[in-house]
């Protein structure tokens, strides 16, 4: 059979050329040959992010959690928290299911892996934001600052970008 391992590589290489059609084509294939890797819809849902597809990135990251958790909730294991915080980003580009978005950032707070950072609080402000709660945004604005690695200045500007100085 096909190598599983190789086809990420190979659709890697594809992704950083920035060659989408051969991406979902790879990616698509390691979600059909791999089903619960969540790290394959990670990667079609990058793309399509990518493409300004944030729909079509929902789409294949809903997907791809259910898979990998086996029921959707994430009983059976702990959720992905980084296809968590993709799912969650696409919701909010969209204005969507937020009630959704909420139950995967606390999802992400109940996990082992799902240590706090400055995205996940960043995330919770564009939550917020989006329901109109300005005071909680703006308490989320400042953990998130609070949380950036002095290393990380790009991130600063993100949280910056969304939520403001």
């Amino acid at each position: 059979g096909e190598n599983v391992s190789l086809m990420f590589l190979r659709g890697r290489i594809e992704m950083a050329m920035e060659d989408h059609d051969a991406v979902e084509e790879t990616f698509g294939r390691v979600t059909t040959l791999a089903p619960k890797l969540v790290e394959g819809a990670m990667m079609l849902g990058q793309s399509r992010l990518q493409r300004d597809d944030p729909a079509g990135a929902a789409e294949v990251l809903e997907t791809g959690i259910k898979r990998h958790c086996g029921t959707g909730t994430c009983q059976v294991q702990p959720v992905s928290a980084p296809a968590a915080r993709m799912l969650v980003q696409c919701y909010l580009d969209q204005g969507v299911k937020l009630r959704d978005a909420e139950d995967l950032l606390l999802q992400i707070r109940g996990s082992e892996e799902g240590h706090i950072t400055w995205a996940d609080h960043l995330l919770w402000g564009r939550l917020h934001d989006a329901r109109g709660d300005a005071a909680k945004m703006i308490a989320s604005r400042d953990a998130a600052l609070e949380a950036v690695p002095p290393d990380q200045p790009r991130a600063r500007e993100e949280i910056v970008k969304y939520l403001g100085e």
